[in-house]
């Protein structure tokens, strides 16, 4: 089964638009409309209902954000908020967990997700174990025999009692085959793909809720980042997929990197709901002592996981994206081994080429040219605010750029401006780029437990430029200018001279960027056709509210329910308002 979102409204969902004309006048009736559609669910279902205290939480949660928004300058509210925030995230945190299954996932998807919210609760979300009680040995043999159609005794020698690990997805046992290979087995836990859309549709339920009536999530795009966890979840529990990232993942590292290991799947035990993969035990890559028993020391270590995530995300553009300590391992010989390969995400070449682009415009300070590389990595909403966010990138971003030298930036410093931007825009962050923002910060962690002075961004320096100097795409000014210590374009004219580039055409270059360059249009006959359309449909409106109440008046008097005096009342405010609509389409200049 795939994840669609169809299925989850299919379960529980409340409209996507609301019942009345989304105006100030109307919020009252939706949202008495949409709560009494949540009351329902929660009354009919158990686990809707135990869910329901979790987003009543979610509700005083976004409330005292309001607050914090509005009082960002008080720093007594400010202190106040944060150790609310503590708070919350804490019971929220214990929500998700006793929730399990889905709910534990989604706990740990907004853990990437810095940009929609606020570090507190990343730091707890982050910390969610997925750790659930162990099936039987006899449940686990009943669904092995029915993914492989065999008996377990005509597929293994032997199957180890004891799980290796349980979590929501599925527990994994060592086992030995007819052949007497050790193997790995990862078996899926039974009805999950019902279980977890259920689960996705109690959450997008809320979402739709919160985005339309709760001030902090306005604006957030909640329903589409539940749409986005639910096709993730879908790829994560089918473990065919799982089995041929594990494939790609070798196929792509295994000559590279000799100091690398990735488990070998065994294909003839693979299903949609069975993994089997290659036994390769180790050390975790943050135990104080596994260092030591293989002779490596930290900087050797930094620099080999910078290198096998380099060619990860930049030469073969598909990344394992949950390098938690619990997914790397070395084995006595020194040797790097990668776990758990139901996590992955691929970065096509255009978005790659974008993101280069990217970064070029920004060490040249060429906004508009970091615009639409943003654009054509599909990260702006349609009706983006480009004139605020061109101003939030010139006041944000470039600061790093103002003569400090790369030992100067601190990653942390330029993911919370990044965040900045997105949170006051309507910027997409596709899935991808946000596990790929995390994978970074991962890799960072694991380094700086190596090296509390480890310097990323010095480390990623000879990275960097090997990838800009690489591609066939930039130019020689692109080079030149990146090499220069990006100054800005305008200020080289000696440089663009010998390349051609003529003087007034960078004069010209000057002026838009300097917003002096004016152009005259005449735009009121636009207006007024634009006002003129916004009251014909306000007057329609108005025109079908009035309608629906001088109905009801009728209908109410005639079966005796309202008294005559009452009735008067309420048709003539129908009979107004309906009058008030037709003179707004038909007087309207």
């Amino acid at each position: 089964m795939k994840y669609y979102p169809a299925l989850a409204k299919a379960k529980f969902s409340i409209p996507e638009k609301p019942l009345l004309p989304n105006w100030p006048i109307f919020s009252f009736f939706n949202f008495a409309f949409d709560l009494i559609i949540l009351s329902f669910y929660a009354i009919s279902n158990q686990r809707f209902r135990k869910a329901s205290k979790l987003a009543f939480t979610l509700w005083l949660a976004a409330c005292q954000e309001v607050e914090f928004e509005n009082n960002k300058k008080n720093f007594i509210i400010q202190k106040q908020i944060k150790n609310l925030r503590i708070k919350n995230a804490a019971i929220i945190h214990d929500s998700l967990t006793s929730l399990g299954a889905a709910f534990i996932k989604v706990g740990q998807f907004l853990s990437v997700r810095e940009d929609i919210v606020p570090a507190e609760y990343v730091d707890k979300l982050a910390s969610l174990q997925d750790y659930t009680n162990p099936l039987s040995i006899e449940t686990i043999n009943n669904i092995i025999e029915k993914a492989l159609e065999a008996p377990v005794g005509e597929l293994f020698r032997s199957i180890e009692q004891k799980p290796l690990a349980s979590a929501s997805i599925g527990q994994v046992h060592k086992a030995i085959t007819l052949s007497g290979q050790e193997i790995v087995l990862k078996v899926q836990r039974p009805d999950l793909e019902e279980i977890f859309l259920q689960d996705i549709s109690i959450a997008r339920a809320f979402s739709v809720f919160f985005e339309r009536h709760i001030a902090w999530a306005k604006n957030k795009h909640w329903p589409e980042i539940c749409d986005e966890f639910g096709k993730v979840l879908f790829e994560e529990i089918d473990f065919k997929q799982e089995a041929l990232n594990a494939e790609r993942m070798k196929l792509n590292l295994g000559d590279d990197h000799p100091d690398l290991i990735i488990p070998q799947v065994s294909w003839d035990f693979v299903s949609k709901n069975t993994l089997a993969l290659e036994y390769v035990p180790g050390y975790k890559i943050n135990d104080p002592r596994a260092l030591v028993f293989v002779g490596h020391n930290a900087d050797w270590i930094c620099k080999k996981l910078l290198d096998i995530f380099y060619d990860q995300f930049f030469k073969h553009g598909f990344f394992h994206a949950d390098p938690h300590p619990g997914n790397i391992a070395i084995n006595d010989e020194g040797k790097l081994i990668l776990y758990d390969f139901g996590m992955t995400y691929k970065i096509d070449q255009k978005v790659r080429d974008n993101f280069q682009e990217a970064i070029l415009a920004l060490v040249s300070q060429n906004t508009d040219k970091l615009i639409a590389s943003l654009n054509s990595m599909g990260l702006l909403r349609p009706g983006a605010d480009l004139e605020l966010l061109m101003k939030l990138i010139q006041k944000i971003t470039y600061k790093y750029y103002g003569g400090g030298t790369l030992r100067e930036i601190n990653l942390n410093n330029i993911k919370e401006d990044i965040n900045k931007i997105i949170a006051n825009n309507p910027i997409h962050m596709p899935p991808s780029l946000a596990y790929f923002f995390r994978t970074i910060g991962l890799i960072e962690g694991l380094c700086r437990g190596f090296n509390p002075n480890f310097d990323f961004i010095q480390a990623l320096k000879p990275y960097s430029q090997k990838w800009l100097n690489s591609s066939r795409k930039i130019n020689i000014l692109e080079k030149m200018i990146f090499k220069i210590g990006g100054k800005a374009l305008t200020e080289n004219t000696e440089l663009i001279s010998l390349l051609g580039l003529p003087i007034k055409a960078l004069e010209l270059v000057d002026k838009i960027n300097n917003g002096n360059l004016q152009v005259p249009i005449d735009l009121q006959p636009l207006e007024r056709k634009i006002t003129r359309i916004e009251n014909i449909t306000k007057g329609i409106a108005f025109m079908f509210l009035g309608t629906i109440i001088l109905i009801a008046s009728f209908a109410g008097f005639q079966l005796n329910q309202i008294p005559y005096n009452y009735f008067l009342i309420i048709a003539s405010l129908g009979a107004l308002i309906l009058l008030f609509g037709f003179k707004l389409i038909i007087y309207n200049d």
